[in-house]
């Protein structure tokens, strides 16, 4: 190609004859070549003109490399300056995304404690009128339990409301020694009546601050009872019943009852807590 464009340069210049002393174009002499009169024209014309041929090449071959690497080092060069400029676009996103996530996360720590400081407002004052409630519901559950302790236990206090609360819920009252034996013992040995056990035996439960409801001998009926000075009296019709007793730290200790019969016999009597002998008593037909 370069040879090609060089060739046509080269036709358009004009050569000068020796012979003649006037200036041909390279074609004017080739083709007369064979003439000996331009013989040694064209020869002298063909030698110079390959040799301007041949520096022209150089020269256009020369440039042609040096624009070469010219273009080549300008693309290495684009070539490394994209990477820097991924590079620091990289770096410069980044940087605001951090920066962005320093703010979200500045802003939620803000948020997060403003929201801690709103439950825990919320919850001091949940518990506060949680508190407050509770202060008046135990308030309002002591002042009714202090009435109603003042109205069923109004007439008792100290040691003898601790004994009416003893046997409140029931109690038994039977006998245990005939004679100092065990009644049980005696009654098989026919050292006591048959029917003691029977007629001795009796359940009750106290109604209120003063009456007692009791079940003896198949039917039921209310008695009296009364709490004073280590003594526990309990009264149903003709008969009669007394217990000492004792508290120690809120425990009741009852000693037995001793009773003559008119016979001359002996007989020991027991009471003791029986929760259950409420709806026993309650059961029996009431007789008076």
């Amino acid at each position: 190609m370069v040879v090609l464009i060089l060739g046509d340069i080269q036709m358009a210049r004009k050569y000068l004859s020796k012979s003649t002393r006037t200036k041909h174009t390279y074609e004017f002499y080739k083709e007369r070549r064979d003439n000996p009169q331009w013989r040694a024209d064209f020869l002298e014309v063909r030698s110079k003109r390959r040799i301007e041929i041949a520096i022209q090449a150089f020269v256009i071959l020369v440039i042609v490399a040096g624009g070469g690497f010219y273009f080549s080092k300008k693309g290495n060069a684009q070539r490394i300056a994209k990477p820097a400029e991924v590079e620091t676009s990289t770096t410069t996103s980044s940087s605001v995304a951090s920066t962005a996530q320093s703010d979200d996360e500045t802003n939620s720590s803000v948020n997060s404690n403003q929201d801690e400081s709103t439950g825990k407002d919320d919850d001091s004052q949940l518990t506060s009128s949680s508190a407050a409630q509770a202060s008046t519901s135990n308030t309002e559950s002591s002042t009714s339990q202090s009435a109603d302790s003042s109205s069923e236990d109004g007439k008792y206090s100290g040691d003898e409301l601790v004994v009416k609360k003893y046997i409140n819920d029931g109690f038994i009252i039977m006998p245990i020694m005939y004679n100092g034996e065990d009644v049980t013992k005696a009654i098989a040995e026919n050292k006591a009546p048959q029917n003691l056990m029977y007629d001795g035996y009796t359940d009750g439960y106290i109604k209120d601050d003063q009456s007692v409801r009791l079940s003896h001998m198949g039917g039921a009926s209310d008695g009296y009872y009364g709490i004073s000075n280590g003594t526990l009296s309990i009264k149903q019709g003709a008969s009669r019943h007394s217990f000492r007793y004792t508290v120690n730290n809120g425990v009741v200790e009852f000693e037995n009852e001793n009773i003559s019969e008119p016979d001359g016999a002996k007989v020991d009597f027991q009471i003791k807590p029986a929760p259950g002998a409420s709806a026993t008593v309650d059961s029996q037909h009431m007789q008076n």
